[in-house]
């Protein structure tokens, strides 16, 4: 797993993230705000959120059937973890709703003694081997 804030690799022990209900808004203007990247390669996302990808995929699975709806989910036809990766544009959806802050909770902790804080998914990008997360950040006071 990398972390790069403003293009620059930063070690994730300086890397936190926002587990509030604030995650996404940026209302105050005293913090510094930096874009980052966050990737995390394939063997390791599945070993990190495999039982929470099956639960959330079978508790998803039933709420579209039972509420006629279309989800990610159902894009991927309900696809396995391993599977999910052969449907890039809708898994990216999902770690995007249902688990970008699990897994930053899993790699980054949550600490208030870091430097750094992400605030915002604001695109996932998902290939063969590696899954990116992309956003912003801000520094603490």
């Amino acid at each position: 797993m990398r972390v790069s804030i403003s293009s620059e690799e930063t070690s994730c022990e300086d890397i936190t993230y926002n587990d509030g209900l604030n995650y996404g808004r940026f209302d105050l203007c005293e913090f510094e705000v930096f874009p980052y990247k966050y990737s995390i390669g394939k063997d390791e996302f599945v070993s990190l959120m495999y039982r929470t990808y099956e639960d959330c995929r079978k508790e998803i699975r039933r709420d579209d059937i039972s509420c006629n709806e279309i989800s990610s989910f159902s894009q991927m036809n309900y696809a396995d973890i391993i599977s999910a990766f052969d449907h890039p544009e809708a898994f990216a959806e999902a770690i995007e709703n249902f688990f970008d802050r699990e897994l930053f909770e899993k790699t980054l902790g949550y600490s208030e003694n870091k430097k750094f804080i992400i605030n915002s998914t604001e695109k996932v990008e998902v290939s063969n081997d590696k899954i990116t997360i992309i956003g912003r950040c801000f520094r603490r006071q």
